[in-house]
């Protein structure tokens, strides 16, 4: 496929579909499309700020659609590799992204502690991926031990203390309580985000530096298209399936986010990036961000 060089917000937008299909039909798959279109622009751009060019080596952890993909592919041209380790459950898109030459995908478990094999990598982005995994620590170390000398490892995960209605009723309070619970249930981490700068700084990176960003998603009229509610309803399915909210629990949750004067609160996406130490003077990443 030629490479053409358009602008982030052209490549990225909204319309575009070219996401991953699960390959046993996963309705989290469904979440992470979503979370996906959200995201991915803020990714693209911070990607670019900390030097993502011609002839860069990236390596895409986690939650990375393919619209990330192939922008990234654009970005470091045929001189340069994208490395897109997916999850086990995640088929390899069609010809969204499958014209590159300088596209790999891989199949990684994201909790394992070892990364695809190769030559050290410029960039490595990991999105939505640490917060759920036990040894979130070592898996962290494993990225800090694939970069170049002054590679820089972007991480970007959640924080839920934002996360919320805006003028909560008893019962979306109460359900919202629920999937907070089950989520640590499931051993995530709901403070995770805030802690990322510091982990960086514990493994030895420089220049550490991090952004917060907090959506209000409000009914019909969110960045989901579609208001919260393409994000909640596998939530709320799940915790249906789980016995911990019952049916008029439900009924009343999605009711309300679907309602376009209800404003919900995301969760905080933290990004933190850092370089790793090497020989000689490197542009610091205050400098790149300039």
């Amino acid at each position: 496929m030629p490479f053409q060089h358009r602008p982030i917000e052209q490549d990225l937008g909204y319309g575009d579909e070219g996401g991953y299909e699960s390959v046993d039909q996963d309705p989290r798959l469904h979440l992470l499309s979503h979370v996906g279109r959200v995201y991915d622009l803020r990714s693209a751009r911070l990607l670019d700020r900390l030097g993502l060019r011609s002839g860069s080596r990236l390596l895409l952890l986690g939650a990375s659609g393919a619209r990330l993909v192939r922008w990234a592919a654009e970005r470091v041209g045929p001189a340069g590799e994208v490395v897109a380790a997916m999850d086990t459950h995640i088929r390899p898109p069609g010809p969204a992204t499958g014209g590159y030459a300088n596209v790999r995908y891989v199949r990684h478990d994201p909790g394992a502690e070892s990364l695809p094999a190769g030559p050290p990598f410029d960039i490595v982005h990991t999105r939505l991926v640490l917060g759920g995994l036990r040894h979130r620590d070592r898996a962290l170390a494993a990225m800090v031990a694939v970069l170049a000398p002054h590679g820089v490892l972007l991480a970007e995960d959640f924080d839920w203390g934002s996360y919320g209605p805006a003028d909560p009723d008893p019962a979306t309070r109460a359900t919202m309580n629920t999937v907070k619970a089950y989520l640590r249930g499931c051993g995530i981490d709901l403070t995770f985000g805030r802690r990322l700068p510091t982990s960086l700084r514990d493994l030895g990176l420089r220049d550490v530096d991090a952004e917060g960003l907090v959506l209000t998603l409000r009914g019909a009229a969110s960045p989901l298209e579609s208001g919260p509610g393409p994000c909640a309803d596998p939530t709320i399915d799940l915790l249906r399936a789980s016995g911990l909210v019952n049916a008029a629990a439900a009924k009343a949750v999605r009711r309300r986010l679907n309602d376009p004067d209800h404003d919900m609160i995301a969760p905080t996406l933290m990004s933190v990036w850092g370089s790793r130490p090497g020989p000689g003077s490197p542009v610091s990443l205050a400098a790149r961000r300039g």
